[in-house]
């Protein structure tokens, strides 16, 4: 969709954390209602109405994955305007979103004003994806938000290496240093085999 793709032997994820507020009951519904990758869970949400939580080019991307597989999609803009050049059959709400709500399953998305919206599905996509959302994508093995990694900085995907904050541990820049140098070094093994 109008992006470059580049080929590449190895690929570093150093992309640090977000410490961004869960919105109310983000957490508490993750697998479970709540998901960050269109493109990994679309398929449990074949014929139902799903949310897609963000305002960017990221959200709009997992609408467009969703579109096909649910029988509605709903991009929720939080309280933003809505982006142009919407795809066809996208509605939009922009009202501020104030928690996701159900019992065992998600159910509806509440607003702030109080009314709600009847989904199964809520997809956050705030920003652009993060490292922990490419990571996921790629099958790499995560822990909470974090990548796992091994010492020397790889990951259980071949040529996926990752580096610094986005892997967890002691969140300071002479950590993330010595961990970009030891994934680097291992992805120039790498790419020598």
């Amino acid at each position: 969709v109008g992006q470059d793709i580049c080929e590449a032997d190895t690929v570093i994820l150093a992309t640090g954390v977000n410490f961004g507020k869960p919105l109310p009951g983000e957490e508490e519904f993750l697998s479970r209602g709540v998901s960050y990758c269109a493109i990994c869970d679309a398929f449990f949400y074949r014929g139902k109405d799903v949310a897609v939580l963000g305002q960017g080019e990221y959200a709009l991307e997992e609408a467009r994955v969703l579109l096909p597989v649910a029988q509605t999609v709903t991009l929720l803009t939080d309280g933003s305007e809505a982006p142009a050049d919407l795809p066809d059959g996208l509605c939009v709400e922009t009202r501020k979103v104030s928690a996701i709500e159900g019992d065992e399953l998600v159910s509806r998305v509440a607003f702030a004003e109080g009314e709600s919206l009847r989904v199964s599905g809520v997809f956050i996509a705030y920003g652009t994806a993060g490292s922990g959302d490419f990571a996921r994508k790629l099958g790499a093995q995560l822990d909470g938000t974090r990548i796992k990694a091994n010492a020397d900085g790889s990951t259980a995907v071949p040529g996926l290496f990752a580096a610094g904050d986005c892997t967890g541990g002691l969140l300071q820049v002479a950590k993330a240093v010595a961990d970009g140098a030891e994934a680097a070094m291992s992805a120039v093994k790498f790419v020598r085999k």
